[in-house]
């Protein structure tokens, strides 16, 4: 996906996905826009942008969570309702299993 097709799909107000990769910087959607993760003063993809708009042309990935299909069965699963926060919990593993692939890179 383009970054100008990720803009058209916000400014229309459709569904856009959670965490986005852009070259070399990752972005996650927070409240109402695309932040820097674990970036000094979390620019987002809009100060960016604003510094080169030539590059609204530029492809996108979309980071999927890593979460495995069988794990996310059972942490959406009624078996575990006692579970505070099955969000707070996919989250967390999520954090780890990018912290893995970071020391991997």
């Amino acid at each position: 996906m383009k970054i100008i097709d990720l803009l058209n799909k916000i400014a229309k107000g459709e569904e856009t996905p959670k965490k986005i990769k852009w070259g070399v910087h990752k972005f996650e959607w927070i409240v109402y826009e695309y932040k820097a993760k674990g970036e000094f003063q979390e620019p987002t993809l809009l100060e960016y942008l604003s510094q080169a708009p030539s590059m609204l042309n530029e492809e996108i990935e979309i980071i999927e969570d890593k979460i495995p299909e069988k794990l996310s069965f059972i942490l959406h699963s009624d078996n575990i309702a006692e579970i505070p926060s099955n969000e707070m919990l996919m989250n967390k593993i999520n954090e780890i299993l990018d912290y893995l692939e970071e020391e991997n890179e």
